[in-house]
């Protein structure tokens, strides 16, 4: 099917750009220019299609779905024809019991510039198509606005009986658009390029997909790359990046929440933002919550360099610079946070990497956290539970802004109860370099300002590490072997030493008499 739809304003039940329903074909080079459809089932190109490819096919027209009850809104398609039968309708299907009708369409090359307008939404709006398998090199320019909201694809399940499709890839994808949530609407969920991805098995690829658009949550959970994940499987999602501000009641650069089944691990490997963060409750970089127990989530060679921040007036702020809320075992390595973290209120908690956990184990090695914080650490916010801490060759360097005096303030970690005391924390080849003051400049010092936490002091061991808080300099008590833990970096805190194997700089000073270096750094 090639085919160039016409312009003006079309009203109906089901309305579709070029078609009603396609099986087993294929949709290639069409374009829509037809703007103002008014439809409870609203597409650029087709609404219903099921085996088919949908390839080079483009959607101009602005679809209007403010009225008669709207199910899906899409820029070019909509759902496989098996919905058709969820919903009683069987007469657009030559053999409804055809189990071909619940195979979705391959989606390549195409693009929406049309603005979605559907704030009455019940299943989901989409740039690019409602429910699929395969989206590759697709690209929404379009203005979305209403719930449920996907750049790109509304979810890869069917959305009768949300079984998750058993090969789904979401690959070379980009969203340019703003999203912004209906304000009519107390809960829901704003923004990502898929909004609920389901991974049953090893053959779904999540991966290579960029958000350029400014995500507006209102009253909604807002995020760049999904609303929710929930998979049964190991998983990696792979160079996902967010550039833009996202604002909502819970704010992520990537993904809201991430649900695992007991034993698997989900990792998030080589995945960026760059974009300002901003929650009302809470706030990170990357994610803001995990649920379910029994499996583990890790950072792998991830950057955050947004600011994030919580603008609620209650304690109930929790912000992270990776992760604000964990609940499951977390690794991270070679994990940059570069940006500074603010809450409005007393309480909550904040912190560099992690905001809240209550993980029974963390682990984190060649990390950095550089930038602001008021009112958190410099990794972790508060952590009850853990059995295990280990932090390796990681780094701080913060200002750190408190409400009092009385205040806990740590370069590492604000405040910790582990669960298991003949286990003690480990930190090992670690460097603080931080200043802590009251916001009105009162500097803290005595035995409020601890290095590392606050709760560790007497249950952790701190090896070759040193913390420089408010010029006055520590040591951990064995300093034996720390010449060669450490690298003098010119561009890096007037030169003081940090753990060797942290940025990507291959020329390292020199590595002899680290101890003495920084007895005589502050005289």
């Amino acid at each position: 099917l090639t085919a160039i739809g016409g312009s003006g304003v079309v009203n109906a039940a089901i309305t579709s750009g070029i078609a009603l329903s396609v099986y087993n074909g294929v949709i290639e080079n069409c374009e829509n220019r037809t703007s103002e459809m008014n439809s409870s089932l609203i597409t650029g190109i087709v609404s219903f299609v099921s085996n088919s490819q949908i390839t080079g096919c483009i959607n101009y027209g602005d679809l209007n779905s403010s009225v008669l009850g709207v199910l899906f809104s899409a820029g070019i398609a909509g759902a496989p024809m098996s919905l058709l039968s969820g919903m009683g309708i069987t007469d657009l299907m030559t053999n409804p019991s055809n189990s071909g009708y619940s195979t979705p369409a391959t989606i390549t090359d195409c693009a929406n510039y049309g603005n979605l307008d559907s704030d009455g939404i019940l299943m989901g709006t989409a740039g690019i198509v409602i429910s699929g398998a395969e989206v590759v090199r697709c690209v929404n320019y379009g203005n979305l606005y209403g719930s449920g909201i996907a750049a790109i694809i509304h979810s890869n399940a069917d959305l009768i009986s949300g079984t998750a499709y058993s090969n789904t890839r979401i690959e070379y994808c980009v969203n340019y658009g703003t999203i912004t949530g209906y304000s009519g609407t107390t809960g829901g969920s704003v923004g990502g390029i898929i909004h609920q991805l389901s991974i049953p098995n090893s053959n779904i690829i999540f991966a290579n997909c960029t958000n350029y658009g400014e995500i507006n949550g209102d009253n909604f959970s807002g995020s760049s790359m999904a609303y929710q994940v929930t998979a049964t499987v190991d998983f990696t999602f792979s160079n996902l990046t967010n550039y833009a501000q996202i604002s909502a009641t819970d704010a992520a650069g990537l993904f809201y929440e991430i649900q695992g089944q007991n034993g698997i691990t989900i990792t998030m490997e080589d995945c960026v933002n760059a974009g300002n963060i901003s929650g009302n409750y809470r706030a990170s970089g990357l994610v803001v919550n995990t649920s379910n127990s029994g499996w583990t989530i890790g950072f792998e060679n991830c950057v955050n360099t947004g600011n994030v921040s919580g603008n609620e007036t209650s304690s109930s702020n929790i912000i992270g610079g990776i992760i604000a809320s964990v609940t499951v075992p977390v690794t991270m390595t070679s994990v940059f946070s570069l940006g500074d973290l603010t809450r409005t209120a007393a309480g909550g908690s904040v912190g560099g990497l992690i905001g809240r956990s209550t993980a029974s184990e963390i682990t984190i090695e060649n990390c950095v956290f550089e930038g602001s914080v008021i009112g958190g650490s410099g990794f972790i916010g508060t952590a009850t539970g853990c059995s295990s801490l280990s932090i390796t060759g990681s780094y701080v360097n913060a200002n750190i802004t408190v409400e009092s005096t009385s205040s806990s303030a740590s370069g590492m970690i604000g405040s910790i109860t582990m669960s298991d005391t003949s286990s003690p924390a480990a930190i090992d080849k670690c460097a603080v370099v931080a200043n802590v003051a009251t916001a009105d400049g009162e500097v803290i010092d005595g035995g409020y300002a601890f290095y590392f936490s606050p709760n560790l002091v007497d249950s952790a061991t701190i090896l070759n590490s040193y913390a420089l808080f408010n010029n006055a300099l520590t040591i951990s008590d064995t300093t034996t072997g720390m010449d060669g833990y450490f690298a003098y970096l010119n561009n890096f805190q007037n030169g003081l030493p940090i753990p060797i194997g942290l940025y990507y700089i291959t020329s390292y000073g020199t590595t002899t008499g680290i101890v003495d270096q920084l007895q005589n750094f502050v005289g």
